[in-house]
């Protein structure tokens, strides 16, 4: 039900096609099924097209497509190169002679290499010509069971003394990574809890704009963030831009709330010197997993 999991149905569509004999469903049935589907997400595909998306990025370059599985096992291109290399040995087998290979059970490997290539690729191109969403590893998690199996095929054909030290090596790295891609505190900003605490602040009267702060300032996506969650009922502004738009209000607000990323516990960036010059009186703070939210109020008197 991911928005992102339309390209997860488009690549079962494309494996069922490409191997369709060999499944006990029938072509007829299985386009009463795609029509199904269609008809329950009609109505909520409305609603996913009505907004931009909650995060957008820069147009990476291609070799962050080529790298993406690195993320699955961990390491580098090096580590890459040695999994692509096992997943061709897990792919190919002989046909009469040394020379003379093929696919391996393709029934099963065509729909293994479509589930891990083909949402991936068409997230890129999606975001090479329309909005650019592709790069956060959670918008690519779900063809990572495909890769993993695509290795281990590879694994199992090896004889035992490459077999076990190369398995070995590769659980150690996808240990290594653990603590940073999967159980790093505050490794995503709780924007969720962050936007209910806000939204209590405005029920009790208090409507104060959130001013965003990032450590790219060339490239605040955090804004676009808050503002997805936050809605837009609270008004969102870009630490960047923040103080020429309220200067030019004729009733600037008396407070404000600084959101900004956390990082081991730190913030990400301080407070631009312009704002925190006019917004420092009675500061409270609370933070969220990866973000903080700070409340300030305007100095009755300006500093000489």
């Amino acid at each position: 039900s991911h928005p992102l999991g339309g390209f997860m149905i488009v690549a079962q569509g494309v494996a069922y096609l490409a191997a369709w004999p060999t499944f006990a469903l029938r072509p007829i049935r299985w386009l009463v099924l795609q029509a199904g589907l269609v008809v329950l997400a009609a109505p909520w595909v409305v609603f996913y097209l009505d907004h931009p998306p909650e995060y957008v990025l820069s147009r990476l370059p291609i070799k962050y497509l080529f790298g993406l599985p690195i993320g699955f096992i961990g390491g580098d291109f090096r580590a890459l190169a040695v999994c692509l290399g096992l997943i061709v040995v897990g792919l190919i087998t002989r046909v009469g002679g040394p020379r003379r290979v093929r696919l391996d059970r393709p029934a099963s490997s065509g729909p293994l290499l479509i589930w891990f290539a083909l949402p991936p690729v068409i997230l890129y191109g999606y975001s090479r010509v329309a909005q650019p969403i592709f790069g956060p590893a959670r918008y690519t998690l779900f063809v990572g069971p495909a890769y993993l199996i695509l290795v281990a095929r590879g694994l199992v054909k090896l004889p035992w003394p490459l077999r076990w030290p190369l398995a070995l090596i590769g659980a150690g790295l996808a240990g290594s990574v653990l603590a940073t891609t999967v159980y790093a505190p505050g490794l995503k900003a709780d924007w969720r809890s962050a936007a209910e605490y806000v939204h209590r602040q405005r029920a009790l009267g208090e409507r104060v704009p959130v001013v965003v702060i990032s450590d790219n300032p060339q490239g605040n996506r955090e804004v676009e963030t808050a503002r997805y969650y936050l809605g837009p009922g609270v008004d969102v502004l870009a630490a960047e831009t923040a103080l020429d738009v309220l200067n030019r209000r004729s009733n600037p607000p008396k407070s404000l709330i600084f959101a900004v990323g956390l990082r081991q516990g730190e913030p990400v960036a301080p407070i631009p010197e312009g704002l925190a010059w006019r917004w420092s009186a009675g500061r409270s703070v609370i933070d969220f997993p990866g973000l903080r939210l700070e409340t300030v109020h305007a100095l009755d008197e300006a500093r000489p």
